[in-house]
């Protein structure tokens, strides 16, 4: 699926590029995920112009749709896995580059966007990998790059 609109020429393009793979111990079936992996057409300076969602299992059923928020939600549906199911995202986004880094502070810090939900919420394990990656700094960008690495399997 996916979708493309022109790019504007006073915005600075950027790709963004996601993996996700899940593995299961016994076979799924009638398997439901919804992704939220594409960013929102427009947000402040900010435009996606394209993006492109892909599902290894060439039998899903891909739905793209907005929800309340205009969030673009990406919900997948596949009769039955056996294993293994990976997804691709990959967007193109580009903002103005007179805008500044932080749109609002007031939407960083807005309390509906810090509270975890169900679907949200932290369990044992990734409370425990995030007390492991903070355990020696508390530098943003150092905690970032140990994020990916672990991420990626480069520890």
């Amino acid at each position: 699926m996916s979708c493309s609109t022109t790019l504007d020429p006073d915005h600075m393009p950027l790709l963004l590029e996601q993996r996700i793979s899940y593995v299961y111990d016994r076979p799924v079936r009638d398997l439901r995920h919804r992704l939220v992996v594409v960013p929102r057409e427009e947000h402040g300076s900010q435009r996606r112009s394209e993006f492109r969602v892909s599902v290894s299992d060439e039998s899903a059923e891909v739905t793209i749709g907005n929800d309340a928020y205009v969030n673009c939600i990406v919900d997948v549906r596949v009769p039955f896995v056996t294993s293994r199911i990976d997804f691709s995202a990959w967007s193109l986004v580009s903002r103005r580059s007179d805008a500044p880094a932080i749109e609002s502070r007031q939407l960083l810090e807005a309390d509906h966007l810090l509270r975890p939900t169900p679907l949200t919420r932290a369990d044992a394990v990734l409370t425990e990998v995030a007390r492991d990656l903070t355990a020696s700094t508390r530098h943003p960008v150092a905690i970032g790059e140990k994020t990916c690495e672990w991420g990626t399997g480069e520890r």
